[in-house]
């Protein structure tokens, strides 16, 4: 066994099963892009989590077509002709119900879990807002606000989702 030199990182192998899951992910991923006109570097980028290939796999095309398709609405994932690296000042963005909140990257994820493919999706976005700035403002410390908000937020959709 070899290792690594500083300054390498020393790469676990992944499963075959595994490795076979991401190529039927990634292949479903990129055909749901190419039809939706979504950035395929973005959304490989986004759905990078080995965790969530098999359900990938095993859904339906358009089960995958709408997650797509929910990710590009919210911005998770890019149109294709916009490029990452240059602002484009013409188009802005729709404010959206969760613009300001300090969420974190587990956050969006947690909340695109709950709510993706939805009807009341927009009902439930601007119930989390609500929840989060409610509980953030009661409490008093500052430096606390931001994980009671988060936390109350959370446990609003857990509870709002789950009925």
């Amino acid at each position: 066994m070899s290792v690594p030199r500083q300054g390498e990182s020393e790469k676990k192998p992944i499963p075959r099963d595994a490795a076979d899951h991401r190529e039927a992910a990634q292949t479903k991923i990129i055909a749901a892009c190419r039809e939706l006109g979504a950035d395929v570097d973005s959304a490989l980028a986004w759905y990078s989590d080995p965790d969530d290939w098999p359900d990938f796999v095993a859904r339906p095309m358009a089960w995958v077509r709408l997650v797509v398709a929910d990710a590009l609405e919210q911005g998770f994932v890019i149109p294709g002709d916009a490029c990452p690296l240059v602002l484009d000042t013409d188009r802005k963005p729709k404010p959206g119900p969760l613009d300001g909140l300090p969420l974190l990257h587990e956050d969006h994820r947690f909340i695109a879990a709950r709510t993706q493919g939805r009807s009341d999706r927009d009902r439930l976005l601007r119930g989390y807002r609500r929840a989060w700035l409610e509980a953030a403002d009661a409490e008093p410390v500052e430096h606390k606000r931001g994980n009671v908000g988060r936390r109350a937020a959370n446990l609003w959709l857990m509870e709002a989702t789950d009925r």
